[in-house]
């Protein structure tokens, strides 16, 4: 038996283990590191906040926490974070968005956290329109600015495209998720196998409200050409491509350029408001 015909058998194994792996979306357990939380667990906050539960149509609970400022609020910033961990990561981490003096509600999405349901690309979309009426319980929807950042980036591109907002704020976003997923599979047609979507170069370009599109030069995990691309489909002549330079993927709230800018924007669309 000639050495090619030896791996044949343990090649064609393996393949079928991969495409078995896909089809019953195994890949979501690289996707969706969520970190399930016990419904009595306590959240523990340097910060004022409230916590609140939202019931979906098919029943499914979505955990929230709504962080205060400390001065009465211009707004509020609907904020979705990462693919890794869940609130009590989270909450901690986007809390200095108020001192922009924004409230902030900040979800987990079905899985994550005390956060419960079905998860696929429809609820994700649903649960942002969810929390987003729930913001309007408090605010008009001028004054609510949805910020996604890295996977969050794909129910705050479609909310934007479906909703009025004040502003959309995008983190270290990507094009299309299945172009994310494919360049980290060496080009291989994951599209084909992949549930999620999140199509945000085509929900751009149905969105009017300014853009603030936020990537480092350094992000080993979503490449910077992601955002310049997402950048020139931005409809609102006051969007804003920030670029911080050496900054990476989880990083760039620490950075002076990110601070300035995001400060810059809001202030700018504010002063939008009163005009």
């Amino acid at each position: 038996m000639t050495m090619k015909r030896k791996w044949a058998p343990i090649l064609a194994a393996f393949f079928f283990c991969v495409l078995l792996f896909l089809h019953f979306d195994g890949y979501e357990v690289f996707i969706f590191q969520d970190g399930t939380l016990p419904k009595n667990y306590t959240f523990q906050l340097n910060h004022d906040f409230e916590e609140i539960t939202l019931k979906a149509n098919d029943g499914a609970s979505i955990s929230c926490l709504l962080l205060k400022t400390k001065n009465p609020p211009k707004g509020i910033i609907l904020y979705f974070h990462g693919n890794r961990n869940n609130l009590s990561r989270w909450a901690n981490e986007c809390a200095y968005l108020t001192n922009y003096d924004y409230q902030v509600l900040v979800m987990d999405y079905r899985g994550y956290g005390k956060s419960t349901g079905l998860r696929n690309e429809a609820n994700f979309y649903a649960d942002a329109y969810l929390a987003y009426q729930r913001c309007k319980k408090s605010f008009p929807s001028e004054k609510i600015i949805a910020y996604g950042r890295s996977l969050g980036s794909g129910p705050a591109c479609w909310l934007a495209a479906n909703a009025e907002l004040q502003a959309l704020v995008l983190e270290t976003p990507y094009t299309r998720f299945t172009d994310l997923v494919e360049q980290k599979a060496l080009g291989l047609p994951m599209r084909w196998f992949l549930d999620y979507q999140f199509e945000n170069l085509s929900q751009l370009k149905n969105i009017t409200e300014p853009v603030l599109i936020i990537h480092g030069t350094d992000d080993k995990l979503i490449p910077i050409s992601h955002a310049q691309t997402l950048s020139k489909a931005c409809q609102h002549p006051n969007s804003t491509f920030l670029i911080v330079q050496g900054g990476g993927h989880n990083n760039l709230p620490t950075y002076q350029t990110y601070k300035e800018g995001l400060d810059q924007f809001l202030k700018m669309t504010n002063r939008n408001l009163s005009q």
